[in-house]
């Protein structure tokens, strides 16, 4: 489960009643189409097959505020990472610690487990630390650790299920 609030907000395309040629139907399809080339550029472009019709714009990660902001300054990189870390070590804990879980609590085992399988926390302690010399390795370090505050706050959702409270 992602939550919206952790989105990044890149850029938007506005259609409104001006730009269309036609009237459209109540539940008309629309096609996004999104690529990414090599220079981060992202090409959106929105496409309403009914009326045959195209809306296209372009968005790029350099102007990206709160990527640039990472960029220029690790210790708010560091920052980051640290708080979730700590979000990550109080859900682990008491899961690992839970004598008898709560059905509503399997999901969380499964999600602690995943991060475990797959060795995430080391693999983005090595992007972190690579990230505070090299400037191409902020960027999978934020995917890294929006991944993983997803993948928290799903756990948060399902102990709230289960009526557990936890301090994280």
């Amino acid at each position: 489960m992602i939550l919206a609030n952790y989105n990044t907000f890149l850029g938007e395309i506005l259609i409104d009643g001006d730009d269309i040629i036609d009237d459209l139907p109540k539940g008309s399809e629309i096609e996004l189409n999104i690529s990414i080339d090599e220079s981060n550029l992202i090409d959106f472009e929105v496409f309403i097959p009914y009326l045959r019709q195209s809306f296209t714009n372009s968005f790029s990660f350099n102007n990206y505020s709160n990527y640039n902001n990472f960029l220029d300054n690790y210790d708010n990189l560091r920052a980051k990472y640290d708080e979730i870390i700590e979000r990550y070590n109080k859900i682990r804990d008491f899961t690992l610690n839970e004598n008898n879980p709560n059905d509503s609590l399997e999901r969380v085992f499964e999600n602690i487990q995943e991060i475990e399988d797959r060795e995430t926390i080391s693999y983005l302690d090595v992007l972190i630390d690579m990230a505070k010399y090299d400037k191409i390795a902020v960027y999978p370090s934020l995917e890294y650790l929006n991944y993983l505050n997803d993948v928290l706050d799903e756990c948060k959702f399902f102990f709230s299920l289960a009526n557990v409270n936890i301090d994280f």
